[in-house]
């Protein structure tokens, strides 16, 4: 299973222009690796999930922090969750359109 997710990351990265850098972390829904930039020394972290449903919850938490706020950050108890930096596929009533999705 693993090595699906990343040959998934990998052609995700490839096709954004990026590359897969080190594995930051996994577990039980998934793994997280570093893109690098091919352009510039910008870096950004990928996560990949095993699963749709988790994918689909971590999304929607997300989607739920976003609803009517402007910040960049948003408070939850006394912990700030940084917001995504880029679209996340789809809404809560679309389908995945990648050829990435499972």
């Amino acid at each position: 299973m693993d090595e699906l997710l990343i040959r998934n990351s990998r052609r995700y990265a490839e096709q954004t222009g990026r590359k897969l850098s080190e594995r930051l972390g996994s577990g039980i829904h998934g793994m997280v690796h570093v893109l690098s930039s091919n352009v510039n020394n910008d870096r950004s972290a990928l996560k990949v999930f095993r699963e749709r449903e988790s994918f689909e919850r971590e999304r929607n938490a997300y989607l739920s922090l976003e609803e009517g706020k402007n910040s960049k950050y948003r408070q939850v108890q006394r912990a700030f969750v940084p917001l995504r930096r880029r679209q996340i596929a789809g809404n809560r009533n679309d389908n995945c359109r990648s050829s990435l999705c499972p």
